[in-house]
């Protein structure tokens, strides 16, 4: 529970909380105004797949990806794909084939390499 910090009288405010089994904040919301408390991009930790901003952390969008290591998502590079959200790693194209360009987020894109595609 949240109460306001300078209305004691004030019924409690509603918050919710994103967090992962290991205790991590994924992201949260109250609908505070006295006492909010401000945290940096810099001191604010996103779990591997998402990426941050100044206030909170959000998925990785398909096609790209976050291991851990980076504070934005990077596209996925040539010869893999990602079709989901939030993911912490690319798909290897099937077989020796490729893609066009970084970024994939199907595995339609893959094509045999040698040929050109579309």
């Amino acid at each position: 529970m949240v109460c306001h910090s300078q209305r004691l009288n004030e019924p409690p405010l509603k918050l919710w909380v994103a967090s992962c089994r290991n205790g991590e904040i994924i992201s949260s919301h109250c609908t505070c105004k006295a006492g909010l408390v401000y945290v940096p991009a810099e001191n604010l930790n996103c779990t591997r797949g998402y990426q941050r901003d100044v206030y909170r952390c959000y998925p990785c969008p398909p096609g790209h990806y976050d291991n851990g290591f980076q504070t934005h998502c990077l596209p996925c590079p040539g010869g893999t794909y990602m079709t989901s959200f939030a993911a912490d790693a690319c798909i290897p194209c099937p077989g020796d084939k490729i893609t066009d360009e970084e970024g994939a987020d199907n595995k339609d894109l893959c094509r045999s390499n040698g040929t050109k595609g579309f």
